[in-house]
């Protein structure tokens, strides 16, 4: 890995066949004020003419492009191994910012927390509805500092994590203490858990800019797969998370994050009862309660069987 550069924020975008709107996030992005910024853009196999416009950009991208289409996971984790940043910042190319001092107030909020123990400051962003136009406020509920196992516990419930990873600027020694590096599935989930095994997060009141949703958001694809690798990654912040004795009751941890996978997945309408039947095989594999895991199992199958009967599931 090259020497970190002091101050310099990495901007680490995963791309697919999206030149257009790849192109109007790194306009927003040329636009952050007072902040060095090194832009990677990780290129999973764009057939659009992705390849010749980076290359044209006059040196203010690096681009790689993957060998095989691998996924948006594996060319974040590309990216940030590549990468040089003090901070670091994950942005989708379908997103885009509106605020042109979202990266030099997020850093200082960063430099000014004198212990060092922030891991990330996140801001809030709006959702832009492609289909309608409809653009719309999305706050989050908390603002200020937030501790690290106050925010683990409350975990996408109580404490929802920021519209994806673009609204926020990580300092990169927490998310290389949190072992980002070793995770196969980096999508802005695991990024967020493994920041926080790390350190506390702070959230502006400001919006940074706008996520899009339109039919080839990755929640319009989920399987089973991709469903039991987070499963896989909750395992080891579990781990983690009982070996730092962060939570008092890990294993609550561990089901409310388990259902809330399951949700995501069930949402999808191609989920059926043998993804259903994949995931549960590696949970019991994990032989954490097996009671639990037959309530779970219930839960899961009953919200499953209520989506179809309504016609949200084929």
């Amino acid at each position: 890995m090259s020497a970190i550069v002091p101050g310099m924020i990495s901007v680490i975008v995963p791309t697919y066949n999206r030149l257009g709107m790849l192109r109007a996030l790194l306009e927003t992005v040329y636009e952050q004020e007072n902040c060095a910024v090194e832009i990677l853009v990780v290129d999973d196999g764009s057939t659009d003419g992705t390849e010749a416009a980076m290359n044209a950009e006059d040196g203010r991208v690096l681009y790689l492009r993957n060998e095989r289409n691998s996924g948006p996971g594996f060319s974040r984790r590309r990216g940030f191994l590549a990468s040089r940043g003090e901070y670091v910042v994950f942005a989708d190319d379908d997103d885009y910012y509106t605020d042109p001092s979202f990266f030099s107030r997020a850093v200082k909020t960063l430099r000014d927390d004198a212990d060092h123990c922030l891991a990330f400051a996140a801001a809030n962003a709006r959702i832009l509805y492609e289909d309608t136009g409809e653009l719309r406020d999305a706050p989050l509920p908390m603002r200020g500092r937030i501790g690290a196992a106050e925010y683990l516990r409350g975990f996408s419930g109580e404490y929802p994590k920021p519209l994806s990873t673009f609204p926020a600027v990580f300092r990169r020694a927490a998310l290389e203490r949190g072992g980002l590096r070793d995770t196969v599935q980096t999508d802005d989930r695991v990024i967020y858990l493994r920041a926080l095994l790390a350190g506390d997060a702070f959230i502006l009141p400001e919006s940074a800019g706008v996520y899009r949703v339109h039919g080839s958001n990755l929640s319009s694809s989920v399987t089973a797969e991709f469903t039991v690798t987070l499963h896989r990654e909750n395992r080891t912040v579990y781990d983690e998370i009982r070996r730092r004795g962060l939570l008092e009751e890990p294993e609550d941890w561990w089901y409310d994050q388990a259902w809330i996978a399951l949700r995501f997945y069930i949402q999808n309408p191609h989920s059926d009862l043998r993804g259903l039947r994949t995931i549960f095989r590696f949970l019991r594999s994990q032989h954490i309660s097996a009671y639990r895991d037959a309530l779970l199992f219930r839960r899961a199958l009953g919200y499953w069987l209520s989506r179809r009967r309504s016609g949200k599931n084929g």
